[in-house]
C-alpha cells in the first residue's frame, strides 16, 4: 500500500488545493471546517486503533463500519452537533469519492445517506435585542463583540460580512442618508446534502 493510498494522505492532498482556493472560491470559514474534519479523522484512526504507529489506513479499509464508527466519535466523544457532524461527514465523503474518481478504491463505501436537520433559529424581539444593548459589560472585547452583533441584527449583514466592512462600503445617497453598499461572501456554491 503506498502513501498516496491512505485515508489521510488523500484527505491532506484535497485540504492543500482547498487551501489554494481561500479568497477566490471558498471562504477562510470553510476551508477551517476541511482543516478540522482532516484533525477529527486523524484522532479517530489513532483512537480506534489504539496504537501510536496506527497514524493512518489504507483507503480499501474504509468501510460501513469505519464510517459508523467515525460518525460517533464525532458525535458521542467529541460532542459534535447532528449538523455539523453531517458537514463533516460530506467532507471524508467528497475525499473517498476523489480516491474513487483516480482509481484507488472500487467502491463507494458510504452506503447510508448524510442527513441534515432542519434548524429553526427563531428570532429576538425587540425588548430582547434592547435588553443585550442595555447590558453593562466590562470587557472591552466583549463589548466589540455585542456591538457587532447589534449593528448585524439591525443591517441584516452576517457576521463574515461584518467582519470584512471597509469605509468604501459606506455611501451616502442625494439625501444625505448613509448606506451599506456590500456584496454577500457566502454567495458560494451550495452542495446538496449527500454529496
Amino acid at each position: 500500500e503506498t502513501k498516496t493510498n491512505t485515508v489521510l494522505s488523500i484527505f491532506k492532498k484535497m485540504n492543500e488545493e482547498k487551501r489554494k482556493e481561500v479568497g477566490t472560491s471558498l471562504s477562510s470559514n470553510t476551508y477551517k471546517k476541511y482543516d478540522l474534519t482532516y484533525r477529527r479523522l486523524e484522532e479517530f484512526i489513532s483512537f480506534r486503533f489504539k496504537k501510536e504507529r496506527y497514524k493512518d489506513i489504507p483507503l480499501n479499509e474504509v468501510d460501513e463500519e469505519f464510517i459508523t464508527g467515525f460518525r460517533n466519535f464525532l458525535r458521542v466523544d467529541k460532542k459534535v452537533g447532528h449538523n455539523a457532524t453531517s458537514k463533516m461527514m460530506q467532507l471524508f465523503k467528497k475525499a473517498i469519492t476523489r480516491a474513487r474518481n483516480a482509481g484507488m478504491i472500487q467502491s463507494n463505501p458510504f452506503t447510508q445517506p448524510i442527513t441534515f436537520v432542519q434548524v429553526d433559529k427563531g428570532f429576538l424581539t425587540m425588548d430582547e435585542l434592547q435588553t443585550i444593548m442595555n447590558k453593562d459589560i466590562d470587557i472591552d472585547r466583549l463589548q466589540r463583540v455585542r456591538d457587532v452583533f447589534v449593528f448585524s441584527c439591525f443591517t441584516g449583514l452576517a457576521f463574515a460580512d461584518v467582519s470584512t466592512l471597509k469605509k468604501e462600503d459606506l455611501v451616502q445617497d442625494n439625501n444625505g442618508d448613509w448606506w451599506i453598499r456590500k456584496g454577500r461572501i457566502k454567495l458560494m456554491h451550495r452542495h446538496k446534502a449527500s454529496s
